[in-house]
């Protein structure tokens, strides 16, 4: 018999839940959702502390299957958090646009700017490991991101001078 199944990420910053992330319920998702973790602790210099974590799974998973992605993952089984996922000001599960908007409204521009440049360039990043090209450490997306960000940054700076004289 075959199940349809799913977990969802809540992400949470300073105790506030500001993105959530929903992917299949399998050993495959869970590694994949690791390296991501991993490749973001390298890139922002932020530690993730899967031993402060909790995950918590539909009843359609099967034990074996949810021991197997707790130990992947190094999180703890809840059997509820207590509360909904779902944010009281939006009554949905927040999506990736949520997270941009969030980051919209409490980044300084100038930060905002390379950060929407490492997601850009970690998506590219994806497509060509995806597609089987060589791709880049994180370090070299992040230090990327910075340099065409100060680049652009340049660039403007520039033209504003030019443009006043």
């Amino acid at each position: 018999m075959d199940y349809v199944t799913s977990v969802s990420y809540s992400v949470l910053v300073n105790g506030n839940q500001s993105g959530f992330i929903k992917t299949g319920a399998s050993v495959t998702e869970a590694t994949t959702f690791m390296s991501i973790l991993k490749q973001y602790e390298q890139w922002s210099g932020q530690l993730i502390k899967p031993q402060k974590s909790t995950i918590q799974f539909s009843p359609n998973v099967l034990g074996e299957l949810k021991a197997a992605i707790t130990d992947i993952l190094g999180m703890p089984e809840v059997a509820s958090h207590g509360k909904n996922l779902i944010t009281e000001e939006v009554n949905r599960p927040l999506d990736f646009r949520d997270l941009l908007e969030y980051r919209w409204k409490t980044l300084p521009q100038s930060q905002l700017k390379c950060w929407l440049t490492g997601l850009w360039q970690i998506w590219y990043q994806r497509n060509r490991r995806i597609s089987g090209e060589d791709s880049q450490e994180p370090r070299e997306v992040a230090n990327f991101a910075r340099t065409f960000s100060d680049s652009i940054r340049s660039a403007a700076d520039a033209y504003k001078e030019m443009k006043t004289s």
